[in-house]
């Protein structure tokens, strides 16, 4: 993943998890209707997505759809099992507008919540987490959609193979409206699992920010029938995590045992020597797919060398001081503040980090030494609080 922690996960999950939606209802607000989708990671289930939707209406009498999305996920972190939820709603119009969102995630014992309303084309966002909120304004068009916006857009107009489409979504755990960009390729025969096979159309999902930047761990590929239902999804987060459409009681069977650590440390064939003083070091990297380009930035630090395909190549990197390259221009004050993820007006966090800094007056100085102190004075050290 490019992104770190467990925010970051539940944003690239949120994407492939809600790309199974039960599309009549989409069509018929009256049926309403739910699905259930397995989540897997190789052959070990990690959890589950339920999906309802229904009729409602507003104080004006308006038809409405509600959609409920619950996502769960449990697995090993080393000793630990850790359980993350994401539990995403929105009251929208039968087209697809969102009006309202209410998305709340979890992970141990933490809550991050984001809510709001569209009002005269502003969506009035509300962030909630360790002890602050955060408010933020979005201008919100009526073609902006929720993270089913695939399903939605598949099932209502059918996609023929060589197609291509852009849909304005919101993501949230970024808390952008991005691009979400669908191309169709001809049917295919694939498993199911079980022994089940199906021919079904496949698309591929990309995802662009608002200022064009790809955002890779946001693909996907989605296998659709002939009604834009999507039976099956794969999404590159902790290298391969695969959506199936099932039964409720497939979607709550026991989960297996994965490790989300053991999956996501790199082995190297040799271990490298005194790596504490080592300065530079040359990896060969290899990717079963995908473009190595668009996970490795070049930086002043390291440098990616081309292989003979855009999936192999080596990545050079070397230690610098902290005072190479350009100075860094003064943060704004958007990035000083806490806020929902950093909560740096903590009377207790506050008081270790003077502790900690002493009569240290340098930036880096003051950096390193929270490092330090952090890493020598940390005894209960476990996955209990989510986003830490």
């Amino acid at each position: 993943m490019v992104r770190n922690g467990a925010a970051g996960l539940l944003v690239g999950l949120m994407l492939l998890t809600a790309a199974g939606r039960p599309a009549q209802a989409q069509q018929d607000a009256a049926a309403g209707g739910e699905s259930w989708d397995a989540i897997y990671i190789g052959s070990d289930k990690v959890g589950h997505t339920h999906i309802k939707v229904a009729p409602v209406k507003d104080a004006q009498g308006r038809e409405l759809l509600r959609v409920q999305v619950n996502t769960v996920l449990s697995f090993q972190r080393g000793r630990d099992r850790v359980s993350m939820e994401e539990r995403y709603g929105t009251i929208e119009t039968l087209e697809g507008s969102v009006l309202r969102l209410d998305t709340r995630s979890r992970t141990g014992r933490e809550e991050l919540r984001t809510y709001g309303d569209v009002i005269d084309g502003k969506m009035n966002l509300t962030l909630e987490g360790g002890g602050q909120r955060v408010q933020k304004v979005l201008d919100w068009g009526p073609d902006v959609r929720g993270p089913y916006a695939a399903e939605l857009s598949l099932s209502r107009q059918p996609i023929q193979p060589g197609e291509e489409r852009d849909i304005k979504t919101f993501i949230t755990g970024l808390n952008l409206i991005c691009t979400m960009h669908l191309k169709a390729y001809e049917k295919e025969e694939v498993a199911l699992g079980g022994g089940t096979k199906r021919t079904l159309m496949r698309v591929e999902q990309t995802v662009t920010d608002p200022d064009g930047k790809p955002q890779p761990e946001l693909s996907a590929t989605l296998w659709i029938d002939d009604s834009g239902q999507v039976l099956k999804s794969r999404s590159p987060l902790l290298g391969g995590m695969e959506s199936y459409r099932t039964t409720k009681a497939g979607a709550l069977a026991p989960n297996g045992r994965f490790d989300l650590l053991a999956a996501t440390v790199i082995k190297i064939t040799r271990p490298l020597r005194e790596p504490t003083s080592l300065r530079e070091a040359v990896y060969q990297l290899k990717l079963a797919e995908g473009d190595l380009a668009q996970i490795f930035p070049t930086d002043q630090r390291q440098r990616l060398l081309p292989g003979s395909t855009s999936s192999t190549g080596r990545l050079q990197v070397r230690t610098d001081s902290p005072t190479a390259g350009p100075a860094a221009a003064a943060p704004g004050d958007e990035f000083l503040r806490p806020n929902p993820l950093i909560n740096s007006d903590d009377p207790t966090i506050a008081a270790y980090a003077r502790r900690a800094i002493g009569s240290a007056s340098d930036p880096w100085t003051r950096a390193v030494a929270i490092q330090d102190w952090v890493f020598k004075n940390l005894t209960k050290k476990n996955f209990g609080v989510g986003f830490a």
